[in-house]
């Protein structure tokens, strides 16, 4: 299953990103939007059409934080940061406010085509 990324040329570099969108909540996209917001403090736009799969990817995004809180690599505090960096939607018009997207749906998937149409319309602008 090949996997594509898909970035908007930015004048300000690599800093200049402030909110990254992942189009795709499976686990590969889930993987990507806890480093996002763990490790590079952005905040994160994750998008599926399938609200339960957001739903799942939310809860072990949860899970994976407490486990590490559990084995003290990280604090009670950082918890409530790192979920607030996240927001879960179901609707890719929502890519219009983001500085950066990462495209992880399968190629199988139905939604694939319409999916990169529309990442590649809102960020031609």
């Amino acid at each position: 299953m090949n996997k594509l990324i898909i970035c908007k040329r930015f004048s300000t570099g690599i800093s200049g990103i402030k909110t990254v969108g992942i189009a795709g909540s499976g686990q590969m996209g889930t993987g990507i939007c806890y480093v996002f917001s763990r490790v590079s403090k952005n905040n994160v736009l994750l998008f599926d059409e399938n609200s339960a799969q957001l739903e799942k990817s939310k809860k072990f995004i949860t899970s994976l934080i407490d486990k590490e809180i559990t084995k003290n690599t990280l604090q009670s505090s950082d918890k409530e940061n790192i979920l607030k960096n996240i927001s879960f939607t179901s609707k890719i018009e929502d890519f219009s406010k983001v500085d950066f997207v990462v495209e992880v749906i399968n190629y199988i998937n139905s939604v694939y085509d319409f999916t990169i149409f529309i990442l590649y319309n809102l960020h031609r602008q």
